[in-house]
């Protein structure tokens, strides 16, 4: 059995590494989530055990979830603050029910019925999906020495590393016969009209169901296995790995910003994409083929990009719209790196200064669901020439 890294939206609590805080009570479900979090979204192996040194463990973590996170590259410090939160909670009692679910894998033709109920699942998603409009609101940061800091060179070298806040971008987002349009409500609080490609130079798009269609239509050539069982917000779900080779991708990486240049007085941003090689991880629901966590991380991306490393991870949960209960996305992360080697190379090309930072995480929440009546209209720009 091969254990593939679960995560969740639970980022916020690694925004200001080292912000003293006082214990926090957690499940061993709980925890086993937010140390697969930091390890799937932040390489820092210090500030992911200084935020295992404030947790206080109501149960025991139990043997199996705390061998996966050391199995998953857990880092020296992270596993030292791992052992002494252990060691502190040997009294505890275990979990009512485990984190990992150890029973035994199901049989090949049990995995390839699953795996038949998931694809036709994800196929057929988009077409189930009713009209609809949503409140999507994105949280941009960055992390890196002086990141976001404005004034002298001293300055921002004297400025604790951390995450910080950049920009938050509230947008409606209108779901119709298959096609997502968004319209930018606010930027930080005031009123913006102006598309986010024009306020951030990247972003994500594709969370309504498209990355599902494209990873699991046969032209993608998806490579399936069975990777384990694990408790997921309190029940138990199917968990398989997958990839796609760049040759058979069919998930375009876009857009990052280029610059802009400027035609007959018109300015314009120039973009860059590529299609992407890509992994993760699909859970779902055994017997119906619900997927309710999607993961993806881009691999084998071009040298000559600035990214060096961009995953993401969303999830759905249960929604009723018009008397009916549709699993649609609830949250997602998306988070970039770019190599140090390479960030005074690109920074002037992508247009950042030497000093920008080197990572970024997109947190995104949907809320505020509502059905499109019948005798809505909902008109669709057209693309710009």
């Amino acid at each position: 059995m091969r254990i593939c890294i679960s995560v969740v939206a639970l980022l916020l609590l690694f925004a200001v590494p080292g912000h003293a805080s006082t214990a926090k009570k957690m499940s061993a479900e709980d925890l086993f989530q937010l140390v697969s979090t930091a390890l799937a979204g932040d390489d820092n192996d210090e500030a992911c055990a200084r935020e295992v040194e404030t947790i206080e463990l109501r149960e025991q973590i139990g043997g199996d979830a705390f061998q996966v996170l050391k199995a998953e590259g857990a880092g020296p410090l992270t596993l030292q603050a791992l052992d002494e939160l252990q060691a502190r909670s040997a009294d505890l009692p275990l979990p009512a029910e485990p984190v990992i679910i150890t029973d035994a894998d199901p049989t090949p033709g049990r995995q390839q019925e699953m795996l038949a109920k998931i694809t036709d699942y994800a196929i057929g998603y988009l077409s189930a999906l009713p009209n609809m409009s949503c409140t999507e609101t994105t949280r941009f940061s960055s992390y890196g020495p002086a990141a976001g800091v404005r004034g002298s060179r001293k300055a921002r070298e004297e400025s604790p590393e951390g995450w910080r806040l950049e920009d938050t971008v509230v947008e409606d987002v209108d779901y119709a016969e298959g096609v997502e349009t968004y319209h930018t409500r606010t930027l930080n609080g005031a009123p913006e009209e102006r598309p986010v490609a024009e306020i951030r130079g990247s972003f994500s798009r594709g969370e309504f169901g498209s990355v599902l269609q494209v990873t699991f239509a046969t032209a993608s050539q998806a490579q399936l296995q069975w990777d384990h069982w694990e408790r997921l917000r309190g029940r138990p779900v199917a968990v398989f790995s997958y990839s796609i080779d760049r040759a058979d991708s069919q998930y375009w990486v876009c857009c990052i910003s280029m610059g802009t240049i400027t035609t007959n007085g018109v300015r314009h941003v120039q973009r860059q994409k590529w299609t992407s090689a890509y992994r993760g991880c699909v859970y779902a629901d055994a017997d119906t083929g619900i997927i309710v966590r999607f993961t993806f991380r881009n691999v084998d991306i071009p040298p000559d990009y600035n990214i060096v490393d961009a995953r993401n991870v969303l999830d759905y949960s249960p929604v009723t719209l018009g008397g009916r209960q549709f699993w649609l996305p609830v949250s997602g992360i998306h988070y970039s790196r770019s190599a140090t080697g390479r960030r005074r190379l690109t920074s002037k090309k992508l247009g950042h200064p030497p000093d920008s930072p080197s990572r970024w995480r997109d947190e995104i929440q949907f809320s505020n669901y509502r059905k499109l009546e019948a005798e809505s209209t909902i008109t669709f720009p057209t693309e710009e020439k």
